[in-house]
């Protein structure tokens, strides 16, 4: 947005009420932004996140689009979903996932009985089926869609931007 302001004092005064007119909008523009960028990573992580499906015996979640205090959240919900962000029974040097801190913030250990290429077998809670696994290497949907939708903030937020003052 571009103004140009003579020196004069009708001007100054215009402007002044201009600005105040923006600062008093800009909660709104905010929300709107973080919205879009929220409804976005939403899409974003519909793309690349199974959603009910079964994986090596792991069945995808649900993705919300929830308000949070000082903003929006997208969650992905489901009973088995950490196992299809982060893998099963894979040791962990062979399958890093790219932020290695979460998995020890979320106590969480790669084949932790050290069944190793031998296998295992378990039984589908859902259906009873039961399946061999040799462990599954974590397709990481949420990191994923989280770094695609972080690429994608400048852009939806000019996008607001020129929506709200064009």
């Amino acid at each position: 947005m571009t103004r140009t302001l003579t020196l004069g004092h009708k001007d100054i005064r215009r402007f002044i009420k201009e600005l105040k007119s923006i600062n008093a909008r800009m909660p709104n523009i905010l929300d709107k932004a973080e919205q879009e960028i929220g409804k976005r990573g939403m899409e974003n992580l519909a793309n690349v996140a199974p959603l009910g499906s079964n994986i090596d015996g792991n069945y995808g979640g649900d993705i919300e689009f929830v308000a949070i205090p000082n903003g929006y959240a997208v969650t992905y919900n489901g009973e088995q979903v950490a196992y299809i962000e982060f893998g099963t029974g894979i040791e962990g040097e062979s399958s890093p996932y790219p932020d290695s801190d979460i998995l020890s913030k979320a106590n969480w250990e790669y084949d932790v009985n050290n069944h190793g290429t031998k296998g295992w077998y378990y039984k589908d809670h859902r259906t009873g089926e039961v399946h061999k696994s040799y462990g599954m290497v974590g397709n990481m949907p949420v990191y994923r869609a989280s770094k695609l939708t972080e690429k994608q903030v400048p852009q939806i937020v000019r996008k607001v931007l020129n929506e709200e003052f064009n």
